[in-house]
């Protein structure tokens, strides 16, 4: 699974065999008990992609992106020599300009690039009153990186959510996955501990972590 569009009205998957891309249509409702149910309407729909363009860049690992398209960001495992001396693991965040993403027309800004945590994985942005909070995982070192951009994308500063040195039950271990909801809390997948997080936006505290299957990867939150 991919992952859903935020009105909930499709699941995007990826087939291994082929390596192939199609949705399911889906059919969403509220339970007896308040829970949000689905399931698909229809067979798998199979589509041939369109490559409008192709940006080569070292290890990247994923993309996050306005839902607007008209910024985005990629997260890139592997740095520079000169970093990768400091420090061997850690990955960087590669800005795109993105003019006209119908066309192509887009580039990373390299000069711009912004230094992440170790083993970064995946990200997420959340819309705020005078721009956005860009949060990324980073699964080597057990930390969440902070990102405040204006309301066109451009990095503002930098902060990072680190677990406690202590064992308890709100650290973070592992962290792979990241999802958000329409109240601002974020949803952290613990690949090491078997459990989710849950994060207060505004005030970048874990509030819970809930415990799941074995080894949780990627998450979805309506």
């Amino acid at each position: 699974v991919i992952g859903v569009d935020e009105d909930m009205e499709f699941l995007l998957v990826e087939v291994p065999e082929g390596i192939r891309t199609g949705y399911l249509n889906l059919e969403v409702w509220e339970d007896e008990s308040g829970k949000c149910r689905f399931k698909a309407k229809g067979d798998l729909i199979f589509s041939k992609p369109e490559v409008i363009k192709t940006i080569r860049t070292p290890a990247p690992i994923s993309v996050v992106l306005d839902r607007s398209g008209d910024f985005g960001y990629i997260i890139q495992d592997n740095l520079a020599s000169e970093v990768e001396i400091e420090n061997p693991s850690s990955g960087m965040l590669l800005p795109m300009e993105i003019e006209d993403k119908l066309s192509g027309n887009m580039q990373i800004l390299q000069e711009n690039s912004k230094l992440l945590g170790i083993g970064p994985k995946r990200g997420v942005l959340i819309k705020k009153d005078s721009g956005y909070l860009m949060v990324i995982t980073n699964s080597g070192d057990n930390s969440l990186s902070l990102f405040n951009l204006d309301a066109t994308g451009k990095i503002i500063s930098r902060d990072w959510l680190f677990s406690s040195k202590e064992e308890d039950d709100f650290n973070l271990k592992g962290p792979i996955g990241i999802a958000k909801d329409s109240k601002g809390y974020i949803y952290v997948t613990n690949s090491d501990s078997n459990s989710v997080s849950i994060i207060d936006s505004k005030t970048k505290e874990i509030k819970a972590n809930i415990p799941v299957g074995v080894y949780p990867y990627d998450i979805v939150v309506e």
